[in-house]
């Protein structure tokens, strides 16, 4: 997983050095679900490509890799590319990991065997 980071390149608007993060995650906005791409993060929040156009303000919740769904805002919004504010910030350890590719689904569960239920059936 390749970053960069760049510190405010809009005259002081962010809150912390962002970094180049690129992953499709799971989005949840009023009931719908989806999947987004993830163009950039920083510790404060993310700048996401969308398939449903938002507004600012919009609340929605978005799973990130490893981590527990997170609460965010719609900060600005030009088309279907989003800036987001996390509700929390995340921890700087947490956003580290994530950065560095220490932190993935599959470290978070390390044993979870997922062909576990493969045997049941829906009926």
């Amino acid at each position: 997983m390749s970053h960069w980071t760049d510190q405010d390149d809009q005259v002081g608007r962010r809150k912390s050095t962002r970094a180049l993060f690129r992953a499709e995650v799971h989005f949840s906005h009023q009931g719908r679900r989806c999947r987004v791409s993830i163009l950039d993060i920083s510790m404060h929040g993310l700048k996401i490509r969308a398939i449903h156009k938002l507004k600012v303000g919009d609340e929605f919740w978005i799973k990130l890799p490893g981590l527990a769904a997170l609460s965010a805002t719609v900060f600005w919004a030009r088309d279907f590319v989003i800036g987001c504010q996390f509700a929390k910030p995340l921890h700087p350890a947490m956003y580290e990991a994530l950065i560095t590719g220490k932190i993935t689904e599959a470290s978070r569960n390390p044993g979870r065997d997922k062909t576990k239920n493969d045997h049941l059936i829906a009926v």
